[in-house]
């Protein structure tokens, strides 16, 4: 919530008219098959219960949000490759591909991860390998390689969302006074109720959870 309150405030010594939220760059938790993850609250409830004093932009829905059962590792990676192919176009045509322009993104251990992979272009074999760092308020600083543009489709083989990356910081933390702390990665995929009597299929838990009044989700696979 502080985080939330501060941005806000930075948001009117900028002047923004608007504030766009997007939800393609949020938390991994592994797939689930008994019980959903939780999910954004909706434009709506942000603005009218939370953050009244906010002017979100109500015409701009999430272009993409994971569904409540979760997500593989390999659909992670997807997510978030298409998270930044909107995220680098939207940005390359609100500002003519200005090479002066710097995008900050703050997310999790996981999605950072990946937002590493699908910016370089370089995916291991083993996804359980560490090769971007993810430490407790890390800097990891990517650079733009010139003249050079791909296929965002096809970023791998170390071709990179918008036409690749390299990565100059690599989980850098010489701004905190106790440096490098709980560095994460991934260890394998993370199901939940996958057997016997906890497994139920996608349509029926969120069927099931809608009659509780839960709040519909709809079908979030990236294309790209």
């Amino acid at each position: 919530m502080f985080t939330a309150a501060r941005s806000i405030d930075v948001s009117r010594q900028l002047n923004r008219q608007f504030i766009i939220l997007k939800t393609t760059s949020k938390e991994w938790y592994g797939l689930s098959r008994s019980f959903l993850h939780p999910s954004p609250a909706s434009l709506s409830l942000l603005s009218s219960t939370f953050f009244p004093s906010l002017n979100i932009d109500p015409t701009l829905a999430p272009s993409i949000i994971p569904p409540p059962s979760g997500e593989t590792i390999s659909q992670l990676h997807d997510r978030v490759a298409y998270a930044l192919s909107y995220i680098i176009c939207t940005v390359d045509t609100e500002t003519g591909h200005d090479k002066d322009v710097a995008i900050l993104i703050c997310t999790h251990a996981a999605t950072l991860i990946a937002i590493g992979r699908c910016l370089t272009g370089n995916m291991p074999q083993d996804v359980c390998e560490e090769d971007f760092l993810a430490p407790c308020a890390g800097m990891t600083k990517f650079v733009r390689r010139v003249g050079q543009e791909s296929d965002d489709k096809e970023w791998r083989g170390g071709n990179g969302v918008g036409g690749g990356w390299d990565c100059l910081l690599n989980g850098n933390c010489d701004h905190l006074t106790g440096g490098v702390e709980r560095t994460w990665r991934f260890s394998g995929e993370e199901t939940f109720g996958t057997a016997g009597s906890l497994y139920e299929e996608p349509e029926a838990l969120e069927k099931r959870e809608l009659s509780r009044g839960g709040g519909a989700h709809s079908d979030t696979k990236p294309k790209i």
